[in-house]
């Protein structure tokens, strides 16, 4: 006598559920994830540039809370690389804004520099502490 399932497949076959993504509110919780999400992430972005010698991967992560430190794989090239060729063929320029806010911070930075070592040959006389 032949079984009729209600489902298609047999009891023993256990179907993959899709979970939804959202953000994890339990700050311990998050913390433990992120590592082995990351790792997990880092681990693929390698084996696509392994198994696709054209391909040229570069990620990024930092997780702010946890660390403050700047993770990163590259492939044989490096970041810069990739972005320069990105620039070149949408025709856009990736670098000048960032260029000109790092100038503008420089001259601040060095215009306050001035002033303190004016103060301080002003409160000494000599110019030496």
């Amino acid at each position: 006598m032949k079984k009729i399932y209600q489902n298609k497949y047999p009891p023993f076959y256990v179907e993959r559920s899709r979970s939804k993504f959202k953000k994890i509110v339990n700050s311990t919780k998050r913390q433990v994830t992120y590592p082995k999400r990351r790792n997990g992430l880092f681990k693929k972005a390698h084996e696509l540039a392994v198994l696709c010698d054209a391909a040229e991967v570069s990620l990024l992560s930092w997780f702010l809370a946890l660390t403050r430190l700047i993770y990163e794989y590259i492939s044989p090239t490096t970041t810069k690389q990739i972005f320069d060729r990105y620039q070149k063929t949408h025709w856009m320029d990736l670098w000048s804004s960032h260029h000109e806010k790092m100038l503008e911070n420089l001259g601040k930075l060095k215009e306050v520099n001035r002033e303190n070592q004016e103060g301080d040959k002003a409160e000494d006389g000599s110019g030496f502490k």
